[in-house]
């Protein structure tokens, strides 16, 4: 006769990410959550710990007043991620490190005189909210010269760049931050967001830029989003908790009437950051995906008949 089988009790990792690959079920609940996440929030316990980081999308990029001395990473208030930490009440809880500018290795290193943004990352960390690899492919730095040189689909700047940002190397760079995250962070849900659309030539409303940089923008981005799409894909398949939130719908430039971005070539830092329209947007769709991670991470396996994680609080 067979022994009966003992196994240790499960650590909280690894039952969080038992729900994560809990079979085909899960996996359709969350894609179905996710693409019908607008106006869902989800329901967290208070003392729920969030730290934002990132680049200037999450750091809220001083709300277009970038002119002058780079100061404290151009950490605002209209953030995506403050209005979300505010909407959950969570305030409380919540720290943003995110640094304008800065690459997913400044990141885990650090930029500037701010300490790496990793060191804000423990044990007690529920929710990441993170936006990474624009500044990795000189993004904006790059389409500003658009603006005086060709920058047609096609040209030879847009086509390095567009090599670059869908090669196996870029998508390395970002599959190694969010190892990294998870390695200072076990017990969270990475949420990394995808970049809106600046710029949609579809949207029917004439040329905004000229010189090819409507089209050429619309590509970068979309490009940039699908290695990230990949590279969040890798990440889970290697076992983290580490979930795509898809960029915030129809706030280009176009259909917002110019409001949803910043786009004032006398404030060219500034140029293609989301204003308080925007952030408020991606906000909404970010805490759309937070919700369907929730659900996921709490999915109840019947096999086990336990529920995970956040929403039954663990403090």
């Amino acid at each position: 006769m067979n022994k009966p089988v003992t196994e240790a009790a499960p650590d909280r990792r690894s039952l969080a990410w038992r729900r994560l690959t809990a079979g085909t079920l899960a996996s359709f609940a969350l894609l179905s959550l996710t693409e019908s996440s607008d106006g869902i929030v989800p329901k967290l316990p208070t003392g729920t710990k969030i730290v934002a980081m990132g680049d200037s999308y999450t750091s809220g990029h001083n709300n277009g007043d970038v002119q002058g001395k780079f100061n404290e990473c151009f950490r605002d208030n209209v953030s995506y991620a403050y209005k979300i930490a505010d909407q959950l009440d969570l305030l409380d809880s919540f720290t943003n490190v995110a640094c304008s500018g800065a690459t997913p290795e400044e990141i885990i290193g650090g930029r500037f005189d701010e300490r790496p943004q990793i060191e804000a990352l423990d044990d007690e960390t529920d929710y990441v909210l993170l936006t990474t690899g624009a500044n990795a492919a000189n993004l904006s730095e790059l389409l500003g010269s658009c603006l005086e040189s060709d920058c047609s689909v096609g040209s030879h700047h847009i086509t390095v760049l567009l090599n670059y940002v869908s090669s196996e190397a870029f998508i390395d760079r970002l599959r190694n931050t969010y190892q990294k995250i998870a390695q200072h962070a076990p017990n969270a849900a990475i949420i990394v967001t995808a970049y809106p659309t600046i710029i949609d030539t579809g949207a029917i409303c004439g040329e905004l830029a000229g010189n090819g940089v409507d089209g050429s923008t619309e590509a970068a981005i979309d490009t940039l989003n699908r290695s990230i799409e990949t590279a969040v894909q890798s990440a889970r398949n290697e076992g983290l908790m580490v979930f795509l939130s898809p960029p915030a719908r129809d706030i280009d430039l176009c259909r917002t009437l110019g409001q949803s971005f910043f786009h004032d070539p006398e404030n060219p830092r500034a140029m293609g950051h989301p204003t308080d329209l925007g952030h408020r947007a991606i906000a909404k769709s970010v805490l759309g995906t937070m919700a369907a991670a929730n659900y996921t991470l709490c999915y109840n396996d019947s096999s086990e008949g336990t529920h995970m994680l956040k929403a039954t609080g663990r403090r």
